[in-house]
C-alpha cells in the first residue's frame, strides 16, 4: 500500500480562514463536557466525620445529604456507604441500608462495621436471632467495635436479661463515651436494674451531649432525673421478707377451679 502525501501548501490558510477556525474550536471547547478532577481523599474523609457527627446528634437529614455527597466524590468509598446505611437504619429505611451495606459486607469479610449496621438492621425489623449473628462476627473481627457491643446489649435488654444487658452497654459506652444512644439505653437499663444514681448520672450526660432535643422532651428527661435522684435517697423499691414459701387455706365452693 502507498501513501501518498499532501502537498504542503494545503496547510497554509488565509488570515480570515484562521480566524474563523480559531472561532470555532472555542465553540466546541464549550460543548465538551470536563472530566471531574479526583477527588480530595482530605474533603471526603471531612464529609464522612461531619456527617457522623450530625448523626449522632439526630440531624438525619443533613448527615444524609453529606455522606450522600462522599459517596458522589468517591463511589467505591466503603465507609461512606457503611455510614449512611446507619444513618437510613436510624431513619428506619431499612431497605436502603441493606442495599447499601451488605454488598459492603460481602466483599470486605473483614468489615467489623458494616457487620455491625447489618446487625443494627436486623434488630430494627425485629429479627433478633439473625441481629445477634452480625453483632457477634463483628466483635469476633473487632473487639473495639461498639455499635456491635451495644446491639448485643439491647438484646439482652429486650429479652430482659438486665443486668447483662448493663454490662454489655457499659462496654459499648466505655468505647464511645460520647454516643447519646449509648447514653440513653444506659440510663434504661439502670433504671430498669434500680441504679437510680447511676440512671440520672446518664441522662445528664445524655442531655449534655445532645443538641437537637426539642424543649419538651428535654424537660421530660430533667423531671425524670429529678425522680431518679429522689429515688437514690430512698434505695430500693422493692424489698422481700419472710419465708421462702408459705400456704394459704382455701375453701373451694362449686366445681369450678
Amino acid at each position: 500500500m502507498k501513501f501518498r502525501y499532501l502537498p504542503a501548501d494545503l496547510f497554509h490558510f488565509s488570515s480570515a480562514a484562521k480566524f474563523a477556525l480559531a472561532a470555532v474550536l472555542t465553540l466546541l471547547t464549550l460543548f465538551v463536557p470536563a472530566f471531574p478532577q479526583s477527588a480530595n481523599s482530605d474533603e471526603i474523609r471531612g464529609l464522612i466525620k461531619q456527617g457522623m457527627k450530625l448523626a449522632r446528634n439526630g440531624s438525619l437529614s443533613d448527615a444524609e445529604s453529606l455522606l450522600r455527597r462522599a459517596i458522589n466524590l468517591d463511589p467505591d468509598r466503603s465507609e461512606a456507604k457503611v455510614e449512611l446505611a446507619y444513618v437510613l437504619v436510624k431513619s428506619r429505611r431499612l431497605v436502603e441500608a441493606y442495599d447499601l451495606c451488605f454488598p459492603v459486607a460481602e466483599k470486605e469479610p473483614n468489615n467489623s462495621r458494616a457487620f455491625a449496621v447489618l446487625g443494627a438492621m436486623l434488630l430494627s425489623a425485629g429479627r433478633f436471632t439473625e441481629a445477634r449473628r452480625f453483632f457477634v462476627n463483628s466483635v469476633r473481627i473487632n473487639r473495639k467495635e461498639h455499635l456491635a457491643w451495644a446491639g448485643v446489649g439491647t438484646l439482652e435488654f429486650y429479652e430482659n436479661n438486665i443486668d447483662k444487658a448493663y454490662g454489655l452497654l457499659l462496654k459499648a459506652l466505655d468505647l464511645k463515651s460520647d454516643e447519646p444512644d449509648y447514653l440513653f439505653a444506659c440510663a434504661q437499663t439502670a433504671a430498669r436494674s434500680e441504679r437510680y444514681k447511676e440512671a440520672a448520672a446518664m441522662y445528664k450526660h445524655f442531655l449534655a451531649v445532645t443538641n437537637n432535643l426539642d424543649a419538651d422532651r428535654r424537660e421530660r428527661i430533667k423531671g425524670l432525673i429529678r425522680f431518679l435522684d429522689i429515688l437514690g435517697q430512698a434505695g430500693s423499691l422493692y424489698q422481700s421478707a419472710g419465708a421462702d414459701q408459705t400456704s394459704v387455706p382455701f375453701e373451694l365452693e362449686g366445681d369450678k377451679a
